[in-house]
């Protein structure tokens, strides 16, 4: 008589999701279209929400911290300075937040079958890249206009990295969120800390101003912030205004690295025992 059949998931701390990725993109696939879809079902504008969101929170940057309080945009026209660095914020704290629900929001469905959970938040991650997908080529055109009739920005070969700082925020995110979804999945309360911790990092992120405003002798500590470095660099590429820095570049590509590694492997960590805890 032969032995009884198991199936089980493969956990453990060097397992990467590469090949499972691979074997399961249809089931990927489907699962971006949903989580895309879902944001705008039942709502009046739908997918319009994608441009208008964005371009109202542009008008209220510049109307509070341009015209009212005079923040500086290092001479870059503010609605292309606020609008990159609200689409950049956007698609890393959506992300992270996303991702961070992975086990919760997903808990009936991983009680019942297996399929291998890093698929969940890879989704997560494509559906809002498709977002800010659509936002950057808003930016595209209003950047178009203001190169055609506006002397002040200044693109440049810089231009050339800013495929790797998307890849980087990609893989910081990432890492975040499933360092998160990891955590929360037992305790819930961090969640509502993640989301405290979010808000704080905003402000101590160059997105509403630039980093040539900070005082001297912080701008080492806000350097530390990879965030800093990546949009910086973003603006710096199409605006030409801001840090630049390929050192600062090369130290975010290791500490993102790190954080994506931790993530996996704390994921694959608790994959094996957290439905337990859900």
């Amino acid at each position: 008589m032969s032995a009884p059949w198991e199936i089980n998931a493969r956990s453990g701390w060097l397992r990467m999701p590469i090949r499972e990725l691979s074997l399961h993109r249809d089931l990927l696939f489907r699962l971006v279209r949903k989580d895309f879809l879902a944001s705008y079902q039942q709502t009046i504008l739908g997918p319009v929400w994608i441009f208008l969101q964005p371009l109202l929170v542009t008008l209220t940057y510049i109307a509070v911290f341009k015209s009212i309080l005079g923040v500086s945009t290092d001479s870059s026209p503010s609605p292309l300075f606020y609008l990159l660095g609200i689409i950049c914020w956007n698609y890393f704290s959506d992300s992270i937040l996303n991702i961070s629900f992975t086990y919760t929001s997903y808990a009936s469905i991983f009680n019942k079958v297996y399929f291998s959970r890093i698929i969940v938040p890879c989704s997560y991650l494509l559906a809002n890249f498709a977002r800010f997908g659509i936002q950057f080529l808003l930016f595209l055109l209003l950047f178009t206009g203001f190169l055609i009739m506006d002397r002040r920005i200044h693109p440049n070969l810089f231009l050339l990295w800013i495929p790797l700082c998307l890849v980087l925020l990609s893989g910081l995110s990432l890492g975040t969120g499933l360092i998160f979804a990891s955590l929360t999945a037992k305790y819930r309360d961090i969640q509502n800390l993640l989301s405290f911790l979010l808000r704080i990092l905003m402000f101590v992120s160059p997105v509403i101003y630039p980093l040539s405003i900070v005082p001297d002798r912080f701008k080492s500590l806000f350097l530390l912030n990879p965030l800093t470095i990546l949009i910086e660099i973003t603006r710096y590429g199409f605006l030409g205004s801001g840090d630049h820095s390929l050192i600062s570049l090369g130290y975010c590509s290791i500490l993102t690295l790190l954080i994506l590694v931790s993530g996996i492997l704390l994921f694959n960590r608790r994959d094996g025992i957290v439905m337990d805890v859900i």
